[in-house]
């Protein structure tokens, strides 16, 4: 198989991966770190437009999904923290990707 020299979308370093299905972007700590202190319950919190912004995007991008190149490194550190912040959900059926 010939070797591939992408780029990684998200560090820019050398991605010696084939293309998969990724988010736009990888689960970020200190994002998720805000929304924990922010307890998820916005209705009792008074955010700025920026901040409402900051967390509408950031949940969007998370969660849209798309055909693009990511490295090793990359992709497990995503998946660690996915692992700490989101529930893995049924253990039966739960596929890990790494």
């Amino acid at each position: 198989m010939p070797r591939l020299n992408l780029e990684c979308e998200w560090c820019h370093d050398t991605a010696n991966t084939v293309p998969m299905y990724i988010p736009e972007t990888p689960v970020l700590e200190w994002m998720e770190k805000k929304l924990i202190r922010l307890d998820n319950d916005f209705s009792e919190q008074t955010l700025s437009k920026e901040e409402e912004w900051e967390i509408l995007v950031y949940d969007e991008m998370v969660t849209s999904i798309r055909r693009g190149v990511v490295c090793t490194k990359c992709w497990k550190k995503d998946q660690k923290l996915y692992d700490k912040y989101y529930d893995s959900g049924d253990e039966e059926d739960y596929i890990r990707l790494l």
